[in-house]
């Protein structure tokens, strides 16, 4: 401030001070400003990349901040969700009431209501503690379970790896079994997988999954020969909170649920018993499930596959399978070859197999000898491509040098193939038992497909065993070239 001295104020000064602080205050305000904007675009930026919905309730249950996955969620706008009482969107117990239900969620699975729609969520909950007039708040997490599990398939190897690039041949037969999968992969119709054991089925359900629409959803494949009766019930359609002494707390989804949006695939589909079979086909007409105790109608969009190395048209004659089922099933039928019918694309299973168990095993051998081959075409193969697999592992794991010699495989495919014939003058019950004994052999002691070839049951046939004395794997007798 400037002017004529002899027209000076006593305040003058007071006033000049006075504005500096004011200039000061002003500056310090503005600095705090940008120190709060600041603060607050990090804490919006942090709430908004969290890859969940995040809201935040008062004491009286208001939301009163919500993210923008939330909103996606609620599939509402942020200016009508703010305001409204938490419970509009979740069923939960009013946390005014028992506070200690919604202020101490970990990972609790709970329904959400969106545009009266409910989904399934997965929620936790903290409360908000030192706001203004010792107000108390929460936060919530949540989640869309279908989302949740997905990040569990993809963690736990919950998907398909192989697809039609991994299934070699040349035999025309066989190309023509790879086209019709091809093509009914590109349908959500169910499939039915029919074959020997060890021709491949898993591989072409993989496959046929990574061909679909459905590729980006899980990939689940359950054994129905595999899991106890009294628990197949529950792995399929999985059971509610309390259903049985020992269920977990909270109840436990079942394959159905876990494969929504992908593929379900039931392997040995045969094996599976009759009472769940008309479940089963329940689930199949309604694309709905129920858990074990539940009392609600779960949604699921699953494609099934199934597989199995029985005849069903005959187990459906003796009772063993629903023919509703089996046409539920049997939209898409492909029977895949047995590997005696398409010897040759032995050679390029072989270098395929052993390109990767050079990998695995830290092996040179390069090739196989000549000799293999024609000892390979020699052979039956009852075990198929599972088999061969298993026969070039086993011959890699004893193989000194970069070339895979004869004298490396297993007796059964190097010993002298002898015939064998059944003597005409023989009694019938010598000529049974000399034919039974024969199939046992030719089949590897698989007491399905000897049935299957004799055209009786599998108890029928165990009694004729025990009638004669036959045991499996106590044949003496050689492997027969069929």
């Amino acid at each position: 401030m400037t002017g004529d001295f002899e027209k000076a104020h006593a305040h003058t000064l007071g006033m000049v001070v006075a504005a500096v602080h004011g200039v000061e205050y002003q500056l310090e305000c503005n600095l705090a400003w940008a120190k709060y904007n600041l603060a607050n675009n990090y804490v919006n930026a942090i709430v908004e990349s969290i890859s969940n919905g995040m809201m935040a309730v008062n004491e009286l249950g208001v939301i009163t901040h919500i993210n923008s996955y939330a909103v996606r969620i609620l599939q509402e706008n942020r200016d009508e969700i703010i305001g409204k009482d938490i419970n509009t969107y979740f069923k939960l117990l009013y946390f005014k009431d028992n506070k200690e239900d919604i202020l101490a969620l970990t990972d609790q699975e709970v329904e959400i209501i969106c545009r009266g729609k409910i989904k399934k969520a997965i929620i936790s909950s903290r409360i908000i503690e030192g706001l203004p007039s010792g107000m108390k708040g929460t936060v919530i997490l949540f989640n869309e379970i279908s989302r949740t599990r997905k990040l569990v398939q993809r963690m736990s190897g919950l998907e398909a790896k192989l697809t039609f690039k991994d299934i070699l041949g040349e035999n025309e037969k066989f190309l023509a079994t790879v086209k019709l999968a091809e093509s009914a992969s590109c349908s959500r119709s169910n499939i039915l997988l029919l074959g020997e054991s060890g021709t491949g089925k898993d591989v072409f359900a993989q496959a046929i999954h990574n061909a679909s629409h459905s590729s980006n959803g899980p990939f689940v494949a359950i054994n129905c020969g595999a899991i106890p009766r009294e628990l197949i019930s529950s792995e399929l359609f999985g059971y509610a909170d309390g259903a049985f002494t020992g269920a977990k707390r909270g109840g436990n989804p079942g394959k159905f649920e876990i494969a929504d949006g992908g593929t379900l695939f039931l392997d040995e589909i045969g094996e599976m018993p009759l009472e769940l079979q008309t479940i089963l086909l329940r689930v199949i007409e309604n694309k709905s499930v129920m858990r074990i105790g539940g009392r609600e109608s779960i949604p699921v969009n699953v494609r099934i596959i199934a597989a199995t190395n029985k005849d069903l048209a005959r187990e459906i004659e003796i009772g063993n399978f629903r023919m509703d089922l089996y046409y539920r099933l049997n939209v898409v039928s492909i029977n895949l070859l047995p590997l005696r019918e398409h010897k040759e694309d032995i050679p390029f299973l072989c270098k395929n197999f052993i390109q990767k168990f050079k990998l695995q095993l830290q092996k040179n051998v390069c090739e196989l000898d000549n000799s293999i081959y024609a000892c390979f075409a020699e052979y039956d193969w009852p075990g198929n491509v599972r088999e061969l697999y298993n026969v070039l592992e086993r011959s890699m794991n004893i193989c000194q040098g970069p070339k895979l010699l004869v004298t490396s495989l297993p007796n059964e495919l190097t010993c002298p193939q002898t015939a064998r014939s059944l003597n005409p003058h023989s009694s019938f019950e010598e000529l049974e038992k000399q034919l039974i004994s024969n199939l046992m052999i030719d089949y590897a002691d698989n007491i399905t497909r000897v049935a299957n070839q004799l055209g009786i049951a599998r108890t029928t046939l165990y009694r004729k065993l025990n009638k004669y004395g036959l045991k499996p794997q106590e044949h003496i007798l050689p492997h027969k070239n069929r």
